[in-house]
């Protein structure tokens, strides 16, 4: 008989950490927090009831310590050395690797005491306040020093389940919004539906080049790396919708070169082994977005582009096409162009628009309008869900505001989009685009020709 996959089994005797449980009140709000841990022979157990997961939290991690106190310590890695052997004992994207390591390279240890050559079990949460700090001091962002301990948890929590420390020091350890020492250099903008008038007057500021491409998550409501992965190939005209099924990473690049493109979507991780129709959606995808035989979807007047592109299975490629240092690109590979970087994307197309408009704007704002355009209309809550691939207790327990809809059997797992309201979805953001044309002229003349 094959033994059982996963973890590796425990060694006799070693108590280990489990992350505290939340307990929820009926209004589905966080009241306290259960410490638990597994004991010597890897049973579950409770430890108590705290009012603060940091309390469960160091609680358990006192009561795991008295356990294995009497044990004799097994020898441990240093940091630089589990650094270089978990990448490969943990499949994980290259790409997520190279993270991992560049930020705790970075981040970790010139401020973590020992640097690389610190033992693994002796990284202790005081060590993780003590970073934070040093970076606070630095005058960093809440985002970029949650980003740097959120590698650092991962890497130590791949240690922790191969049982080379007893506790992850850095599990959830963030930065407090309200922490005075923070002295972020922009304010925090949340995501808003944006009015018709605004989102077209936005769009009469876009260079007509890129018209498809800022309408698109309009109209569609596709996320901004989904938006850059799309395909002509991909496109249902009959029915006005389009398979989206793989992603492209941040940095974007050429097609052709590995890791650029990520298969399956955000909300579908477990399947990105599967054919494209199995761990795709399919999204709304009105006619106006339909590419032409020129390949583009709305006809600018004229033709500004130098550089004669070759057809290209994408539907938003920009012209920048680079190799790496060293590499010799053909010529097929310097015309295919490439797969937009969301940095060029905004530096490039949104950022001067936003300037000539005045407007404040970002790619989520167009997909808050589309969910809330849908929602507004009428357009049942599964089928909202679906197009835009949300999870439908998820997308109920925020437009009730009530956190219950989240884990409600009934929404969470026994509705299903049926497909049957797919007209009044489109007649919805017909309606809108109708609204949006009227305050973008340029636009307007453009499709009408």
């Amino acid at each position: 008989m094959n033994a059982r996959p996963g973890r590796p089994a425990a060694e006799p005797g070693i108590a280990r950490t489990i992350a505290p449980a939340a307990l929820r009140n009926d209004a589905g709000k966080v009241t306290a927090w259960r410490a638990q841990f597994r004991d010597g022979q890897n049973r579950k157990r409770q430890l108590g009831v705290y009012r603060t997961q940091s309390a469960a939290r160091r609680a358990t991690e006192e009561h795991v310590a008295d356990l294995n106190a009497d044990r004799t310590p097994v020898e441990s890695m240093t940091l630089g050395e589990w650094m270089d052997a978990w990448p490969s004992r943990v499949g994980r994207d290259p790409r997520t690797v190279a993270t991992h390591r560049a930020r705790i390279e970075t981040y970790i240890y010139p401020h973590l005491a020992g640097g690389k050559d610190r033992l693994l079990t002796q990284i202790t949460r005081t060590h993780l306040h003590d970073i934070q700090g040093a970076l606070l001091e630095r005058g960093l962002s809440k985002t970029t020093i949650d980003g740097a301990i959120s590698s650092f948890s991962a890497v130590l929590g791949y240690a922790l389940r191969e049982h080379r420390i007893e506790a992850n020091p850095a599990l959830s350890a963030r930065i407090d919004p309200a922490d005075t020492r923070l002295k972020p250099s922009r304010s925090r903008r949340e995501r808003r539906w944006m009015p018709p008038e605004e989102a077209g007057a936005l769009l009469d500021a876009v260079d007509p080049r890129h018209w498809a491409l800022v309408l698109t998550p309009f109209l569609t409501g596709v996320r901004p790396e989904e938006l850059l992965a799309l395909r002509g190939v991909d496109i249902d005209a009959e029915r006005q919708l389009i398979l989206v099924h793989q992603r492209v990473t941040r940095h974007g690049g050429r097609p052709d070169k590995p890791g650029v493109l990520k298969p399956g979507l955000k909300e579908r991780r477990r399947l990105v082994r599967e054919a494209p129709d199995v761990r795709g959606r399919w999204a709304l995808f009105p006619r106006v977005l339909h590419p032409g035989r020129s390949g583009r979807a709305i006809q600018a007047t004229g033709d500004e582009n130098v550089v004669a592109l070759a057809p290209s299975d994408f539907l938003y490629v920009t012209r920048r096409t680079r190799g790496t240092r060293g590499e010799e690109l053909t010529d097929f590979q310097k015309r295919q162009g490439s797969l937009w970087s969301q940095r060029n994307l905004y530096r490039d197309v949104i950022e001067p628009a936003r300037e000539a408009a005045g407007i404040a704007f970002t790619l989520y704002d167009a997909r808050h309008t589309f969910v809330s355009t849908l929602m507004a209309a009428g357009v049942p809550l599964p089928e909202v869900a679906a197009y835009s691939g949300h999870s439908v207790g998820e997308l109920a327990a925020v437009a009730a505001g009530d956190g219950r809809l989240r884990s409600q059997t009934t929404l969470a797992v026994y509705t299903h989009a049926t497909g049957q309201a797919r007209e009044l979805a489109l007649d919805a953001i017909e309606g809108y685009l109708a609204q949006l044309l009227a305050a973008a002229p340029r636009l307007r003349a453009a499709i009408a020709s």
